[in-house]
């Protein structure tokens, strides 16, 4: 082996490389010397030397080094044999590993990087070179160690977001109080895009005879569109008086999203009013997915005809009312559902989704949120495109449900904002 060449590098321009760790791999006393030696000018913190590929897989398992410096023709288990071995660990496979070798052949060299080699320089060895090479892996080790760390930072943050997220919903508390007290079966499933996502579902009672329900999507997914779903919480929290009126609600609603929300952001909304003294379900839509109202064993969609709120300060909202007795249900979700791709890749959409539900509900009247959604969307369909919210909202039996108001179910603009002022509650 040739002596070292002469390096003469200032010590204030090399890069701190002492958090690095390097291998070496050598069955030769004076190579793996004199590799230390070059290692050690770079200013390489640890070093640890190996006599073969059997000493080199041994202490792997105490030691995994930033970079391993590779001979290939070694006694008891060759450079070969050893990166394959190192390879087919997932502990050690993205550990760059720099081979020296006097194989310089074509096939030789191909051999190497089928092997799992991240490079490759020739015998005899040239120190300024294998310096050049040590310090492009270190670096690239250093930016792969840096994402590494930002992705596990992030993804840790994320959970912390979709943890607090959840605690938006409606609680387990609440969910049984209706249930028990009022009546009222509420069951929502929300499976965002990214961890968290844009859509947000609530119930407010807002007496023991009246319960506000609303379903939100806003435009975008992830941690930004989240941001906007706590924005909401805080603001609709405080506005039980408003809920009383759902157009009068969006419109409010609207005005402060305007003041609100970046520019080019938007959300998609549904609030109900369950009247349970009157048997009423009185509403207002801001453009979105039309809910399904199941009642007197026939299905519904309600009118959700409005512009989707922060669009603009002209909007126009209107009230609608419907029967809701004793019986009946009500399906809402968020476009994520509808979006959905079927077995032939073509979107699931809103007469899809009818179809699907129609026959599932009339074999299975009282079934929850889960069977519906395993009959809407098949376990082999479970990759989403978008956030995906559904709620499914029942009135328990106590008396037959009659068949549905067609008057009330078509009143829409001015003849039912009439309607709604002259029954204001």
């Amino acid at each position: 082996m040739a002596h070292p060449e002469s390096v003469s590098v200032a010590a204030a321009s090399l890069p701190d490389w002492s958090w690095a760790t390097v291998m070496i791999v050598d069955d030769e006393e004076i190579n793996r010397e004199l590799l230390a030696e070059i290692a050690h000018r770079q200013g390489i913190g640890t070093v640890v030397l190996a006599q073969d590929g059997m000493d080199c897989l041994r202490k792997l398992e105490s030691a995994v080094p930033d970079l391993i410096i590779l001979d290939i023709v070694m006694p008891n288990m060759d450079g070969f044999t050893t990166c394959a071995r190192i390879r087919a660990m997932p502990a050690w496979a993205d550990i760059p590993i720099l081979v020296q070798t006097a194989l310089t052949t074509p096939q030789d060299v191909l051999a190497c990087f089928e092997a799992g080699a991240s490079d490759v320089v020739a015998k005899p060895m040239r120190p300024a070179e294998l310096s050049a090479r040590l310090r492009v892996h270190l670096e690239n080790r250093r930016m792969v160690r840096a994402l590494r760390d930002s992705h596990q930072r992030i993804q840790h943050e994320m959970q912390g977001a979709r943890e607090m997220q959840r605690t938006l919903f409606p609680s387990p508390s609440l969910l049984d109080h209706l249930r028990g007290h009022l009546g009222l079966s509420v069951e929502g499933r929300v499976e965002p895009l990214d961890g968290v996502g844009g859509d947000i579902w609530g119930i407010h009672p807002l007496s023991d005879s009246q319960i506000a329900v609303m379903l939100a999507d806003f435009s975008g997914h992830g941690l930004m569109a989240a941001l906007n779903t706590f924005w909401l919480h805080a603001f609709v929290s405080k506005q039980s008086e408003a809920m009383r009126s759902p157009a009068d609600f969006l419109r409010l609603l609207n005005g402060a999203l305007r003041a609100n929300l970046m520019r080019g952001h938007f959300a998609t909304f549904f609030f109900g009013l369950i009247d349970l003294e009157r048997d009423e379900l009185h509403w207002s839509g801001a453009g979105a997915p039309k809910p399904v109202l199941l009642l007197g064993g026939e299905m519904h969609q309600l009118d959700t005809t409005g512009l989707p709120l922060g669009l603009t300060d002209r909007a126009v909202y209107s009230n609608h009312c419907v029967a809701f007795p004793p019986g009946a249900a009500l399906l809402l979700f968020s476009d994520g559902l509808t979006d959905v791709a079927t077995g032939s890749g073509q979107r699931l959409e809103s007469h899809g989704l009818l179809e699907r539900l129609r026959p599932f509900l009339d074999a299975h009247p009282n079934s929850g949120l889960d069977g519906i959604l395993d009959a809407v969307i098949p376990p082999a369909h479970t990759e989403l495109s978008d956030d995906t919210t559904a709620v499914w909202i029942r009135r328990q039996h106590g008396q037959k449900a009659e068949r549905p108001d067609t008057r009330q179910l078509c009143l829409t603009g001015v003849e039912a904002e009439s309607a709604w002022r002259g029954r204001r509650l």
